[in-house]
């Protein structure tokens, strides 16, 4: 079963804004969408053209921002500054698996005591508090999360599109969707077919998809002594999480994440003697996927961002069918991108590059609205995710959120990102600063920077090193504060318990 939890918040997905009313008249709704792991060419490049078809129609009724960047390549601590209007080392949420500050203003929380009924869904275990009041799901009425670590499009959509239908008729209503279709371990949709087979002490339990997400649990009755289970295949797979427990034991037997790629694993445990001499009651569960080569990664991603584009369509389907599509303000972003063998990566974290930072950006606004001329010309320029919350709040005609730190869409001029990635996810804390014609990265433990003119190296290839700091004189400087900035944060936040742990290592993180 999901997850449900009261006044909480989690952002990774739909801001979705609808319309309604109270004795001043009627209000704007919202929907804001999240995706995770979505990079900006997946609809800005002719290579993804026709896959993502309901994006496609959102674009035709809204606005598209193409040069829209994140502030950090993982997932709390993007959201932490989407929701927030801080950037991490403002908000103190620097890596996945911290603490979020109670004191640290969100979103879902702001609406909520402007009237709003809040609501949100979240696909990946990345979101989810670590304890009541300690993470994103502060400020939402509900909010719901899966049973395992990450969940499939149509399996969020089974639960986010009820949450439309328990509002109060005529409630003004904050909803946010979060989709982790395109994050990793990257599903083969039909077109590889790899399966596993499940052993116990030499007997078979089970033959399981590694192709494909699948969670498999098996109800046992175990022995006293020595058992083996074994997991073997023809291809390489990863095991993502392996617990075997027995009924009404504080701490399981077996609790095992390892990535490394393997086609055999060999699990050996003890099961005590029991005190009434019969049959132990456990229950194994297993969640393994296989280990897919570089191109077919690459091909895979493809894939999910159509089987993600389905989801998405199947929410603003679900929107019409209600009525609240045409007079609701639809948000849609992704959390970061991904890397696809650009700059020696797959997957995301490790750098401050394009293909981890860039990402869409599709603001439809209620359909008796007129689009300022304002917005139209920042979609034409370089938009950080720290603008998102201060234009939506002005949008719908409410107070700025207290510490927002980033300014309207409706505000027309040129804007710098600043980006972050820290350890100990990250290999190394690097900071950068970006517009749209110069990129500069700090590395604050060699204490050196690496400059990119992206008017003649858009791939950001070239470093043109000291040689490059006269191109922005001033940045250094800035670069170097943020990094201090950092440091005072300090580590505290970042020790994690057990459970937490295994889930983003299952992750791979």
């Amino acid at each position: 079963m999901w997850a449900t939890t009261s006044r909480a918040l989690a952002w990774t997905g739909l801001l979705l804004l609808g319309s309604c009313g109270d004795g001043g008249g009627p209000r704007t709704s919202g929907v804001m969408i999240v995706a995770d792991t979505l990079r900006a060419d997946a609809l800005l490049s002719p290579v993804w053209e026709s896959n993502t078809p309901n994006l496609d129609r959102l674009v035709e009724d809204g606005i598209f921002f193409p040069h829209c960047y994140s502030h950090a390549p993982m997932t709390l601590p993007s959201h932490a500054a989407l929701f927030s209007s801080r950037l991490p080392h403002q908000s103190g949420v620097l890596v996945n698996g911290q603490t979020v500050a109670a004191d640290l203003p969100l979103l879902a929380e702001h609406l909520a005591e402007h009237g709003y009924a809040t609501r949100a869904a979240v696909s990946i275990a990345t979101l989810w508090p670590s304890a009541p009041g300690k993470g994103l799901a502060r400020g939402f009425d509900t909010f719901v999360n899966p049973p395992q670590e990450v969940a499939p499009g149509p399996a969020l959509n089974s639960q986010l599109l009820p949450l439309l239908d328990d509002l109060e008729a005529g409630a003004e209503f904050f909803l946010l969707a979060h989709y982790s279709d395109p994050h990793q371990p990257w599903n083969a949709h039909g077109v590889e077919s790899r399966t596993a087979r499940v052993l116990l002490d030499g007997v078979q339990l089970a033959e399981l998809s590694t192709s494909e997400t699948t969670w498999w649990e098996r109800e046992l009755k175990l022995s006293p002594g020595e058992h083996e289970l074994q997991i073997l295949s023809d291809s390489d797979f990863r095991l993502r999480r392996l617990r075997l427990g027995l009924a009404g034991a504080a701490t399981p037997l077996v609790d095992e994440v390892d990535l490394t790629p393997t086609q055999e694993r060999r699990i050996t445990f003890q099961v005590p003697p029991s005190s009434n001499g019969q049959l132990a009651p456990s229950t194994v569960s297993l969640w393994i996927h296989d280990a897919p080569s570089p191109a077919e990664i690459s091909a895979r991603y493809t894939r999910e961002v159509r089987a993600l584009d389905e989801a998405i369509g199947e929410l603003l389907a679900g929107l019409r069918d209600r009525g609240l599509y045409d007079d609701t303000l639809i948000l849609f972003t992704a959390d970061h991108g991904e890397g696809l063998g650009e700059h020696g990566t797959i997957g995301h974290v490790q750098h401050l590059h394009r293909e981890l930072l860039q990402v869409p950006l599709i603001i439809k606004l209620p359909a008796d609205q007129t689009a300022p001329a304002s917005l139209l010309t920042s979609a034409q320029h370089l938009v950080p995710h720290i603008d998102l919350v201060p234009t939506i709040v002005e949008l719908l005609e409410l107070p700025s959120l207290p510490g927002s730190q980033g300014r309207s869409l409706l505000e027309p001029g040129q804007r710098i990102l600043l980006a972050e990635t820290h350890r100990p996810e990250a290999r190394r804390d690097l900071f950068c600063l970006r517009d749209q014609a110069c990129l500069m990265v700090f590395d604050p433990d060699a204490d050196s920077f690496k400059v990119f003119d992206l008017a003649a190296d858009p791939e950001e290839l070239h470093d043109l090193g000291g040689a490059g700091l006269s191109m922005r004189p001033a940045w250094p400087e800035q670069l170097r504060r943020a990094a201090a900035n950092a440091a005072l944060q300090g580590r505290g936040p970042t020790l994690l318990d057990a459970e937490t742990e295994a889930r983003l290592r299952a992750l791979g993180y």
